[in-house]
């Protein structure tokens, strides 16, 4: 060790990492919301949208938590 390295985790790599997890489940709700009405099987339109707007905003909240802990 030197002075100035740093200890612990990569933190950074692990946010990045729940923000492109996050992302890619908002995309997959977005299909399912499109697809919806047409599929007999898919969920109902409004659990959907609830779904896909719970995802927009969690995504939205890790990609900046992503951003604080690149910075840092």
């Amino acid at each position: 060790m030197e002075c100035g390295t740093k200890v612990g985790g990569d933190e950074s790599s692990i946010a990045t990492l729940i923000s492109g997890i996050v992302s890619i489940l908002f995309y997959i709700s977005v299909l399912v919301l499109v697809a919806s009405p047409f599929v007999d099987r898919a969920p109902s339109f409004t659990f959907c949208v609830f779904v896909s707007c719970a995802l927009l905003f969690i995504m939205r909240t890790a990609k900046e938590s992503a951003q604080k802990v690149r910075k840092r």
